[in-house]
């Protein structure tokens, strides 16, 4: 499983010395779109397709420069370990049925507080807090204009525990499945969706972020046109659900240049990321 939460808070410490002048904006571009890059990569390999990584093309710098960067990029993985060791080391002991009492009560016993309005950065309870079903996320983090989302099987904070995850760079969805046990939104809000009642707004033009096959987008082909001009490349993939499982992907592409993309009547869903799509009449 990709670490895609650690790629979300490296950017935002890259944010952090942007700001105090540590590195350059093209230096920030660069990482960011490396960082972002990894994931959809990641995605990418676990399909049919096999794609080639997405190259940064390299700029002459100054190389004391790189040295700085690069130590307090390791400063910054070295600090973000020990602050989850030190959460960990802070949690009360648990016995060990603990964690299989907590998935089987959050999937059998639903509690009667559950809320049905949105839901802002922090971890739930599925079936305590929060309810299984469709969500809508809004991207709230203005600086980065990215969001986080995982679903978990438990709340041990240890990777084997996420069931999926995604870095969201646009608005999008999430399908929350009633057997998980948790989920973690960060830099998004989100709110339940109900597609019997939901009015369909159909564009024909979008650029980052997920889309709904018939209620935001219909099918059709669409122009691609890349928007990223850190790395001058684009990620398109139709989807058959939004829960963010890899067996979700029906087709994917790392577009380098213009192109293509039809949408069928049996897609779910459909992602872009670093491209524009433009309805074909």
């Amino acid at each position: 499983m990709n670490d895609n939460n650690g790629n979300y808070e490296d950017i935002k410490k890259l944010k952090d010395l942007l700001d105090a002048g540590a590195i350059t904006q093209d230096e920030f571009n660069q990482q960011k779109a490396k960082l972002l890059n990894e994931t959809g990569n990641n995605r990418s390999q676990s399909t049919t397709n096999t794609y080639q990584p997405i190259p940064i093309k390299p700029k002459k710098k100054k190389g004391c420069l790189f040295v700085i960067l690069g130590v307090v990029i390791i400063a910054i993985i070295i600090a973000m370990i020990s602050s989850q060791n030190n959460n960990k080391g802070d949690a009360p002991s648990n016995s060990p049925d603990s964690s299989s009492s907590l998935s089987q009560s959050q999937s059998q016993s639903p509690s009667p507080n559950l809320k049905d309005d949105s839901f802002k950065d922090g971890t739930y309870l599925v079936n305590k807090d929060i309810k299984s079903g469709l969500y809508r996320c809004k991207i709230t983090d203005t600086t980065l204009k990215m969001g986080y989302v995982e679903r978990a099987s438990d709340v041990t904070m240890g990777i084997e525990d996420i069931l999926a995850n995604i870095v969201l760079t646009g608005d999008g969805y999430v399908t929350i499945k009633d057997t998980d046990v948790a989920v973690k939104f960060q830099g998004v809000s989100v709110s339940p969706v109900d597609l019997a009642t939901l009015v369909p707004d159909l564009k024909k033009e979008l650029s980052d972020g997920m889309y709904l096959v018939g209620y935001d987008i219909k099918p059709g082909t669409y122009k691609v046109e890349i928007t990223d001009t850190a790395t001058q490349m684009g990620y398109v993939e139709r989807l058959s659900d939004a829960s963010m499982d890899f067996t979700n992907v029906i087709a994917n592409d790392i577009f380098q240049g213009q192109g293509y993309v039809k949408i069928l009547d049996g897609d779910f869903a459909i992602r872009v990321q670093g491209a524009k799509l433009t309805l074909q009449d």
